[in-house]
């Protein structure tokens, strides 16, 4: 359940003027939403066709997404045995990529 990240980044958002915290979280919050989207891609996915998609790509080739996101970290989008999409990315750059 993304909503409550969600929320709490948003509030944190309204509330700080820090530049730098202000990029990074705006980069977290983005990353969520991008997760909950999938999720709830891969939800309609197997509502549809009874089954979990086999990797994000099946959710675009079902045409339930025009195109597949980006991982604003770097890393690349998975979904798990149970349906839960994470990213290979752990929600961080690498020191490079700051």
């Amino acid at each position: 359940n993304h909503e409550p990240a969600i929320f709490l980044l948003e509030e944190q958002l309204r509330t700080t003027q820090n530049p730098l915290i202000v990029k990074q979280l705006q980069t977290r919050l983005k990353t969520i939403l991008i997760l909950h989207k999938l999720e709830k891609k891969v939800d309609e996915y197997k509502k549809l066709y009874g089954r979990l998609p086999a990797d994000i790509s099946e959710i675009v080739d079902a045409d339930l997404m025009d195109s597949m996101p980006d991982d604003p970290y770097g890393g690349q989008f998975y979904i798990m045995s149970n349906g839960r999409v994470f990213t290979t990315s752990k929600l961080r750059f690498t020191s490079k990529e700051q």
